[in-house]
C-alpha cells in the first residue's frame, strides 16, 4: 500500500505545484509593489532606461512642462509652396500639399511658449483616408509624432431615414464626406492628448513646413498659432456660465449623429431587448459601434427647449469585463470644464448600462443654450498615454539590450558554456532592476481604472512580464540563455508589453442613448418579461423564418451564390440593384453560401444557381473538370474584355484544357516589407536579388534578427505560394507540356528547391513564424515578404510604428541566360464563375462585365473603405481600379509592379497529392538534412501515378494509353491570347 502511494506521489506533487503556481497568480501582489516601488524609484529607473534610448516622443518631451496661460494668438503668413487659385476660401490662400509639394509659412514671436498650431483644411468628395502630415518647424522634426499628423475626414450619413433590403432589415446609409472647409487643431496619429499637439517656439521668425506622404492633394489654407488656455475647474465653470436647473427631458438615439470624424465609426444592430430601437424579427440599426480608438469623435445637435443646466448621461455598454475607458466631452467645439476631460466610465462586460457623467457622487451639470447646440464625445486615452510611453520604453530598450547581450554572446544558446555577463556588461542587473521597478510602478497606476486592479485581465501580461523579468534576474550572468524570454518569440518581454500596449488602447464602447435630464434616466434595459418574450419570440422565429440571402426558386431572376460575409453582400446587393438592374433590367439576387463545398452537392443534385462569386482560387477548376461549369471564352468579348483589365497570373488557376472557367475577382500581392528605421540604424540596403538577402543576412543575424519567408507560416503542410515561387524564378516548371506527369527533377527546378532548403538550414531563416505581425512591430524579423492580408494588418493595427516601415519589390532571382530578373510570385484571389445549367448565361455575363469593371470595383470598394473602414480595404482583380486605390503612392506602385509578376500553377487532376508532395520535399529538405534531389526522387513517383490514375478516372487515359489531349495553359498562353486580343482592340 505504501509503496502504491509512493508511486503516485510525484505526479500529485506536480500538480499541487501547478496548483500553487495558478493560484499564486491570481493574487494581488499590489501592496507588495506598493512597497517596493514609489514616484521616486521609478523616476529614478526610468532615468537608467533614458540614458541609453532616444526619447524623441511628444509625451517625454512633454513631461513637466508648465505653460504659460497669458500668451497671444499668432497669424502666420504664407511663404512658399503651391498656389491653389479654384478653391472658394475667405482666408489669404489655399497651398496644395503632395507628397512632392510642400507648403511653408512664417510667424513671428514676440512672446516666447508652448503653442499649438491649428489649420483651415479643405475636403473633397473623393477623399477617403485621413491625411497623414509632416510638420517640422525651422526644417527640424521638434517630436517624433511630428512626422505623424493626422487631420480627420469629417463624415455624415447620407440619411438617417435607413433603407431596408428585401429582407425588411435596416442596412448601414452610405457614408459621405462633409465637404468644404473645417479647422483642426494639430494632432498625432494616436492622439494620445485630449488637446491639439504643443509646439515650442521662441522670440523671432520661425517657419512652419507642411509635407505628405500621399500624392492626393491636400488643400491646406490659413495656419495659426493658438495660446494654451487653462480649462475651468466646474466650480469655475458653474460661476461663469449662471443658468438654473431646467425640467426638460431630451432622449436622444446615439444613431442620430450629425458627424463623426472617422469611417471605423458606424451603425450597427444590437439584437438584444435591451436596445431600442429592437425588434425581434428585423434588424434594425440601433447603436453606434466601433467607436473605439483613441480621437475618434461622435457629434450631435442637440435643439434645447430652455437654456439652463442639464445633467447628461449615456446608456452603453463594453466588451472589456474589468478595465475601463474614457471619453471626452465638448459643449459646443469647447471643454466645459477639466472635469469631463476623459472622463472615466465603467467596464460592463457586454451589460448595457446607464452612466450619469458625475463626480464623488453628486451629478454635473452642462450648460445648453435654448435652441440648437452641439454636444462631441470623443475617444480618449490621456490618461494611459504616459503608461503606454513607459512600456514603449521598455520594448526599445530591451531591444538594444539584446542587441548588446548579442555582440558578447555571438548569437549562440550553448547552455554548457559558462557565462559571465554581468562582468562584460556591468549595467546588466541595473536594467535589469530598472524594468522590473518600471513594470510595478506601471501595474500600480494602471490598476487604478480596473475594478479587479492589479488582477484585471487588461494587466495579466504586465504581471506574466514582470514574473519573467524576475526569473531571469536570478541568474543575470546567464541571460544569454533566456535572450529569448526576453527579447522575442512567443511569450517573451516584450510580446506581452506590445499586446498589453494593444488592449489598454482598446477603449470599446457601443452606445444605444444620450440623455439631457435632471432626474434619474428611466430604466432602459430589459426587464424579465421582455427577456421571456424575446426569447420565446427568437425560438419561434428561428424555426419559420428563413429569409436571410437564401436560395429563390424565381426563374426570372440571375442566381448568384456569394462566398463572403453578409457586410459584403449586403453592399453588393444594394449596388446591384441601385445601378446594374436599374441601367440593365436585368434581376440579380445573391445568396450568402457559407461553405463552398455546397456547390459541388448542388451540381450533383441539380440545384445550382446561375452563377458563383467569392470562391477559391480551387473550386472553379473542380467544377469544370466535371462539366459543370459555362467556358468564359465562349462569349465573343471574353478576351477583349479582360486584356486591359487583368494581368495574365490571375486567370492561370480558372484555365481549364484553353477554356477559362472563373473571371477573377480580386487579387493577392507578395511585396517585401521591411523596418525603415531598423535598416537606417544597422546601415543595412534594402535586398532586391536572392543574392542581396544572403549578403544581409549574417548582419541580421548578429543582433539576433532575421528574414522572413512565407514558408515559415502556418502549418506543416506548405501550400504551392509557400514552395512554388523560387522555382518559377529559376526558370523551372511543375508538369509536362501534357500534364501527364511533373518535371520537378530538371536542373532549374531542383536548384530552386535546394535553395528553398538552404535558406531555412544553411542560412538559418526561421522555420517556423507564429506572427509576422508581431515580430515586425517588435523588431527580431525587420523584414519579410508579406501579403495582402499582411500589408492591411500592419497598416490598421499597428499605428505605433506608422512611418517606420516601407515596402520593396519582391527579391528576384537573376536569368544568367537573359539576364533578366524574375520575381515570380504564387498567389491565389477569388474568382467569378457561370454554371453550365443556366438559362441566363447572356444575363449572367453582362452582370459580371458590370461588376468587374474598373467603375464599379472602385465604387465597391471606397463603399466598403467609407462604410466599414480601412480593414476592409478590397483588392481587385482589375488593375485599372487598383490604380485609385486610396493608399500611400509608393505602396501602390509596388503593388501595381508585383501583381505583373503573379503566376499561380496551372490545375490538373491529382494536385493535391503534388501540392503536399512539395511539401514533403521541404520538410525532408529542412527537418531530415536530405538532398533537393534526393527528396525530389522520394516522392515524384507518387506524385506521378496519381496524376494518372486521376487523368484515368476523368477519360483522358484508358489502359495507360492517352486518349484525350490535356493542354497545360500557363501563364504565357494566357498573355498570348490577351495581347491578341488587344491588338484586335487597338485596329
Amino acid at each position: 500500500m505504501k509503496q502504491r502511494l509512493l508511486k503516485f506521489l510525484p505526479p500529485l506533487i506536480i500538480v499541487a505545484v501547478i496548483v500553487f503556481a495558478a493560484t499564486g497568480l491570481k493574487n494581488s501582489r499590489l501592496d507588495e509593489f506598493e512597497q517596493d516601488v514609489n514616484r521616486a524609484s521609478y523616476q529614478a529607473a526610468y532615468n537608467v532606461l533614458a540614458e541609453t534610448v532616444e526619447l524623441n516622443s511628444y509625451v517625454n518631451l512633454m513631461d513637466d512642462v508648465a505653460l504659460d496661460y497669458t500668451l497671444d494668438n499668432y497669424e502666420t503668413t504664407y511663404s512658399d509652396g503651391v498656389l491653389v487659385n479654384d478653391i472658394v476660401y475667405d482666408g489669404d490662400v489655399v497651398t496644395d500639399v503632395t507628397l512632392t509639394q510642400t507648403a511653408t509659412y512664417e510667424v513671428s514671436v514676440s512672446e516666447a511658449g508652448y503653442y499649438r498650431i491649428g489649420i483651415d483644411y479643405y475636403l473633397n468628395g473623393d477623399t477617403l483616408n485621413d491625411y497623414l502630415l509632416q510638420v517640422t518647424i525651422n526644417d527640424e522634426i521638434p517630436f517624433y509624432e511630428s512626422s505623424l499628423i493626422n487631420v480627420p475626414i469629417i463624415w455624415e450619413d447620407e440619411t438617417k431615414d435607413f433603407d431596408t433590403d428585401r429582407y425588411g432589415d435596416e442596412f448601414i446609409p452610405n457614408q459621405i464626406v462633409v465637404e468644404g472647409w473645417h479647422q483642426t487643431e494639430l494632432h498625432d496619429n494616436r492622439y494620445y492628448t485630449e488637446e491639439g499637439l504643443l509646439f515650442y517656439f521662441d522670440t523671432g521668425t520661425h517657419t512652419i513646413t507642411f509635407g505628405s506622404d500621399s500624392t492626393e492633394s491636400f488643400y491646406l489654407g490659413d495656419v495659426i498659432l493658438i495660446a494654451p488656455t487653462e480649462i475651468p475647474t466646474y466650480t469655475e465653470y458653474l460661476s461663469t456660465v449662471g443658468g438654473q436647473e431646467v425640467d426638460d427631458v431630451l432622449m436622444i438615439d446615439a444613431i442620430s449623429y450629425t458627424r463623426k470624424n472617422s469611417s471605423f465609426i458606424r451603425l450597427d444592430n444590437n439584437q438584444s431587448p435591451d436596445t431600442k430601437p429592437f425588434d425581434n424579427e428585423y434588424k434594425r440599426l440601433n447603436i453606434v459601434e466601433s467607436w473605439d480608438q483613441s480621437g475618434q469623435s461622435i457629434t450631435y445637435n442637440v435643439v434645447a427647449p430652455t437654456a439652463g443646466l442639464y445633467e447628461l448621461s449615456l446608456y452603453y455598454e463594453t466588451d472589456a469585463s474589468d478595465f475601463n475607458v474614457f471619453r471626452t466631452v465638448r459643449i459646443n467645439g469647447v471643454i466645459p470644464y477639466q472635469e469631463v476631460m476623459s472622463y472615466e466610465f465603467e467596464a460592463t462586460d457586454n451589460q448595457w448600462t446607464t452612466d450619469t457623467f458625475e463626480q464623488d457622487g453628486e451629478p454635473l451639470k452642462f450648460y445648453l443654450d435654448a435652441g440648437s447646440n452641439t454636444i462631441t464625445f470623443t475617444t480618449d486615452i490621456a490618461p494611459l498615454s504616459a503608461r503606454i510611453n513607459d512600456l514603449q520604453i521598455i520594448i526599445d530598450h530591451i531591444n538594444q539590450f539584446a542587441l548588446d547581450i548579442r555582440k558578447v554572446s555571438g548569437n549562440t544558446d550553448d547552455d554548457s558554456r559558462t557565462w559571465e555577463l554581468t562582468k562584460i556588461l556591468p549595467e546588466t542587473e541595473e536594467y535589469l532592476d530598472a524594468y522590473a521597478t518600471m513594470l510595478k510602478w506601471n501595474i500600480i497606476m494602471l490598476s487604478q481604472y480596473s475594478s479587479e486592479r492589479d488582477l484585471s485581465s487588461e494587466l495579466s501580461y504586465l504581471n506574466m512580464a514582470l514574473r519573467t523579468i524576475e526569473d531571469v534576474s536570478e541568474k543575470p550572468d546567464e541571460l544569454p540563455l533566456y535572450i529569448e524570454d526576453l527579447y522575442s518569440g512567443s511569450g517573451s518581454v516584450n510580446q506581452y508589453l506590445g499586446d498589453t500596449i494593444t488592449f489598454i488602447e482598446e477603449q470599446h464602447m457601443a452606445l444605444n442613448k444620450v440623455i439631457l435630464a435632471n432626474e434619474p434616466p428611466e430604466r432602459l434595459d430589459a426587464n424579465v418579461f421582455q427577456i421571456v418574450g424575446h426569447m420565446i419570440s427568437d425560438f419561434y422565429l428561428s424555426i419559420t423564418s428563413n429569409k436571410y440571402y437564401t436560395y429563390s426558386e424565381d426563374k426570372e431572376t440571375v442566381q448568384i451564390w456569394v462566398g463572403r460575409a453578409t457586410t459584403y453582400v449586403d453592399a453588393m446587393q444594394k449596388l446591384v440593384d441601385s445601378e446594374f438592374t436599374t441601367e440593365t433590367g436585368i434581376q440579380v439576387d445573391f445568396s450568402v453560401m457559407p461553405v463552398v463545398d455546397k456547390l459541388v452537392l448542388a451540381s450533383a443534385g441539380d440545384t445550382t444557381p446561375d452563377a458563383a462569386l467569392g470562391l477559391p482560387s480551387y473550386v472553379p477548376y473542380n467544377l469544370a473538370i466535371r462539366g459543370a461549369l459555362y467556358d468564359l471564352t465562349e462569349f465573343d468579348d471574353f478576351w477583349s474584355y479582360t486584356s486591359d483589365k487583368f494581368v495574365a497570373g490571375s486567370m492561370v488557376p480558372y484555365t481549364f484544357n484553353e477554356g477559362v472557367y472563373a473571371m477573377p475577382e480580386t487579387l493577392n500581392f507578395n511585396a517585401i516589407m521591411y523596418r525603415e528605421d531598423i535598416f537606417e540604424s544597422l546601415n543595412i540596403a534594402v535586398p532586391d536579388t536572392w543574392d542581396d538577402v544572403l549578403g544581409i543576412l549574417p548582419q541580421l543575424q548578429r543582433y539576433d534578427m532575421n528574414f522572413y519567408y512565407p514558408t515559415s507560416g502556418g502549418a506543416s503542410t506548405k501550400w504551392f505560394y509557400q514552395t512554388v515561387p523560387l522555382i518559377y524564378q529559376y526558370g523551372g516548371t511543375i508538369y509536362a507540356p501534357n500534364g501527364l506527369e511533373v518535371e520537378l527533377d530538371d536542373q532549374a527546378s531542383v536548384e530552386a528547391l535546394q535553395f528553398l532548403g538552404d535558406l531555412f538550414t544553411t542560412y538559418s531563416v526561421p522555420t517556423q513564424v507564429p506572427s509576422f505581425y508581431n515580430d515586425f512591430r517588435y523588431g527580431s524579423l525587420p523584414i519579410g515578404i508579406i501579403s495582402f492580408n499582411d500589408y492591411v494588418t500592419i497598416q490598421t493595427s499597428a499605428p505605433e510604428i506608422q512611418g517606420k516601415w516601407e515596402l520593396a519589390p519582391t527579391p528576384g532571382y537573376i536569368d544568367e541566360e537573359t539576364g533578366e530578373l524574375n520575381r515570380w510570385y504564387v498567389g491565389n484571389g477569388m474568382g467569378g464563375i457561370i454554371f453550365n445549367d443556366s438559362q441566363y448565361k447572356e444575363e449572367t455575363w453582362e452582370f459580371f462585365k458590370w461588376w468587374q469593371s474598373t467603375d464599379t470595383q472602385i465604387e465597391f470598394a471606397q463603399t466598403l473603405l467609407s462604410t466599414y473602414g480601412p480593414t476592409f480595404l478590397w483588392l481587385s482583380a482589375n488593375q485599372q481600379a487598383i490604380e485609385q486605390l486610396p493608399i500611400p503612392a509608393d505602396d501602390k506602385q509596388i503593388i501595381l509592379e508585383q501583381i505583373t509578376w503573379l503566376r499561380d500553377v496551372p490545375r490538373t487532376p491529382g494536385q493535391y497529392l503534388v501540392e503536399r508532395g512539395i511539401s514533403d520535399i521541404w520538410n525532408k529538405m529542412v527537418f531530415e538534412n536530405t538532398n533537393a534531389r534526393v527528396a525530389i526522387d522520394e516522392v515524384v513517383t507518387d506524385m506521378n501515378r496519381e496524376i494518372r490514375r486521376k487523368m484515368t478516372e476523368f477519360g483522358y487515359l484508358e489502359d495507360g494509353v492517352l486518349v484525350q489531349d490535356y493542354i497545360i495553359a500557363d501563364v504565357y498562353w494566357i498573355q498570348e491570347r490577351m495581347d491578341e486580343a488587344a491588338g484586335e482592340n487597338d485596329e
